[in-house]
């Protein structure tokens, strides 16, 4: 029995492998270490994004708590209205549809799936 399994009843005798998703699937030959790393990525960079989207925006004074807990200074650009990013989207997802068929192409191309 391994002592980090002892926290709940359920978990006694049991490692890590018996609680995944698709059970007998390790990280070896798949690769899906590197797939948690690029989905991390993924998110880190979408916060990212998302933050600096917000950033840009006005908000009537309103910021957002860049340092908290160290300051309590309120901090945005205020560079376009925050109903403006609407008018934006249609564009952006035409972008992103676009990279999208993109990456794909040359994916084919490449003989990778």
């Amino acid at each position: 029995m391994r002592p980090a399994a002892l926290h709940t009843l359920a978990g006694a005798g049991l490692d890590h492998r018996d609680h995944q998703v698709l059970p007998g699937l390790d990280d070896g030959p798949l690769g899906l270490q590197d797939l948690r790393r690029s989905a991390f990525l993924d998110l880190v960079g979408a916060m990212a994004l998302h933050l600096g989207l917000d950033l840009l925006q006005d908000h009537q004074g309103v910021g957002y708590l860049l340092a908290y807990p160290f300051s309590d200074v309120l901090f945005e650009l205020g560079w376009i209205g925050s109903e403006d990013s609407v008018l934006v989207a249609p564009v952006l997802a035409a972008g992103a549809l676009i990279a999208i068929r993109v990456r794909n192409r040359k994916t084919n191309q490449n003989g990778m799936t």
